[in-house]
């Protein structure tokens, strides 16, 4: 009888101990689920996004990059302030409209040092910085050209998405790319990284003939004190080195491998355990019925 109660103890415990080994692992694995989840919802919006730019005609397209060429000469000749802190309580206090996210899109941002590959929306708001990158308004629209200076914004530190977390650790030469359309992709490398308050604007200004896209998120990592600037310059684009490099985003990281074997592995461990102790548990309390 004493045996069979420490039996009936060392199963409780062991069942115990496998449930709580299935939460903790659940609540390790919730960040990666959500920023995969995100990632899964953002390569929907630059698939439909890539197939609305390429059903527009010729005729469509031109005319809406006239439209934001003539913005861009606008900003470059009126010496239009070049925006304000995309991370600032003014701009989180922007009212969050039902939003169809594919209808906001200006282009795909990709930068493979990173691994990310994100849409570009069209304005700064807090429901876009959650999702993706985000054009500054006020800035040069992303679309190149001689004396414009785009300013693109992302989040860093989100435990639901990855976004710009990784901005950082871009070094001078290192390339991102801006995709308008399939067909249309610009390449730029970085020149220049340095870190501003964020009332610091003095680096977002237009240089003449230039053509930059400077990237911003917030630093330092969750105390998000200061604004971290990295610049681009227009280079050629080569489709072989892009592809080269962008095939590195579709590469599983290394340090997701682990939970990709860790939580299938770790439930199932748990199922078994707990069909071992409830088989084990039956034939006990059919006993204790006949007592």
């Amino acid at each position: 009888m004493e045996r069979t109660k420490k039996s009936t103890k060392r199963k409780i415990v062991d069942t115990v101990m496998g449930v709580v080994l299935a939460c903790g692992i659940g609540i390790l694995s919730y960040p990666f689920i959500r920023n995969s989840l995100n990632d899964l919802m953002n390569q929907q919006i630059i698939q439909h996004y890539q197939q609305q730019a390429n059903q527009k005609s010729t005729e469509e397209y031109q005319q809406k990059l006239a439209e934001m060429e003539a913005k861009n000469k606008q900003f470059a000749y009126q010496n239009i302030s070049p925006g304000f802190d995309p991370f600032s309580e003014e701009a989180k206090k922007v009212e969050d409209l039902k939003t169809v996210y594919e209808d906001h899109v200006l282009g795909v941002i990709s930068i493979p040092k990173i691994q990310i590959r994100l849409p570009i929306f069209d304005q700064t708001r807090e429901d876009f910085l959650a999702r993706g990158a985000t054009y500054l308004e006020g800035t040069s629209f992303p679309i190149g050209g001689e004396s414009t200076h785009s300013v693109i914004s992302g989040h860093r530190g989100l435990t639901e998405a990855k976004l710009f977390t990784d901005l950082p650790n871009l070094v001078e030469g290192d390339r991102f790319y801006i995709e308008l359309k399939e067909s249309e992709i610009h390449a730029y490398q970085v020149d220049k990284i340095q870190v501003v308050d964020p009332s610091d604007v003095s680096s977002l200004q237009i240089v003449e003939g230039q053509d930059y896209v400077t990237l911003v998120t917030c630093t330092p990592y969750m105390v998000n004190s200061h604004r971290i600037l990295v610049r681009g310059h227009r280079i050629p684009y080569k489709a072989e080195i892009m592809e080269a490099e962008v095939k590195q985003v579709a590469v599983l990281p290394a340090n997701y491998i682990p939970l990709f074997i860790g939580i299938p592995v770790s439930f199932i461990f748990l199922a078994i355990l707990l069909k071992k102790c409830y088989g084990k548990m039956k034939p006990l309390r059919k006993n204790h019925k006949r007592n």
